[in-house]
């Protein structure tokens, strides 16, 4: 059976761009992740129907690209025997101001950043947490600890967002090479274009400088950067190799 790769990564860390990335320049399966596109547009009183389509596709496709990494026992109901994990992570300073502006699935008008920072996250059904999390800040914790985990009980490569757009190519061979794959062509193909219609106004080169360039620093105050520090996991820091600022 070829090798099929499953994607994982909480909201707005590059997931899309990561899953393109891969499709066009990798010969392998990518197991979906998202809900069907025919439905996207259902109000927020449909969740249950979109945790309802996971749970029933999880042993075809292993869940919601956005959901904490499967556990051995989870692992144990697939039908997927040769999968390989790519798990996207995103410094979790930068990733908290993305989150403000997107924050898919929160169901809450927020006032403003500090609000969000401090709101408890409630979860819906698909992402395998059962209790919500304090802020979102736990919520970075919980989730990239568990890619870690997973890391330990399947193939996996444990992504940065930074990285990735720092040297696709290179990030195109580690998981090529890691997992005797083929490349689709010779050349390496890139995006150029964003992977999202509604950021059609922004390209690959202005990714590159807001995140690697750190642009991101001058819309965070020295309170905010204190509350989320207070909440940090600083071992995962460490581990994703983040600088505590």
């Amino acid at each position: 059976m070829a090798v099929e790769i499953k994607i994982l990564g909480e909201r707005n860390t590059g997931t899309n761009y990561l899953e393109k990335l891969v499709k066009i320049n990798i010969d392998a399966r990518i197991l979906f992740g998202a809900f069907p596109r025919r439905f996207n547009k259902w109000p927020l009183k449909y969740e249950w129907l979109r945790d309802a389509y996971f749970n029933i596709t999880f042993s075809h496709n292993l869940g919601w690209k956005h959901a904490m990494a499967p556990s051995f026992d989870e692992l144990k109901l697939s039908k997927n025997n040769d999968v390989v994990f790519l798990t996207l992570s995103k410094n979790p300073y930068s990733w908290l101001l993305s989150m403000y502006k997107r924050p898919y699935h929160f169901g809450k008008k927020l006032r403003s950043f500090d609000d969000f920072l401090q709101t408890p996250w409630k979860t819906v059904g698909r992402e395998r947490h059962s209790e919500s999390f304090a802020n979102p800040i736990v919520l970075w914790n919980k989730k990239n600890a568990s890619y870690t985990k997973l890391s330990t009980i399947a193939p996996t490569i444990n992504l940065r967002y930074e990285d990735v757009l720092s040297e696709p190519e290179r990030i195109i061979d580690t998981i090529k090479s890691e997992y005797n794959l083929q490349r689709r062509s010779k050349q390496f193909v890139n995006l150029e274009n964003a992977a999202k219609k509604q950021d059609s106004d922004r390209n690959f080169d202005y990714y590159r400088d807001y995140y690697l360039e750190e642009r991101w620093r001058s819309y965070l105050s020295d309170d905010q950067i204190s509350f989320i520090n207070d909440n940090l996991d600083f071992k995962l820091l460490e581990h994703y190799n983040y600088q505590k600022l």
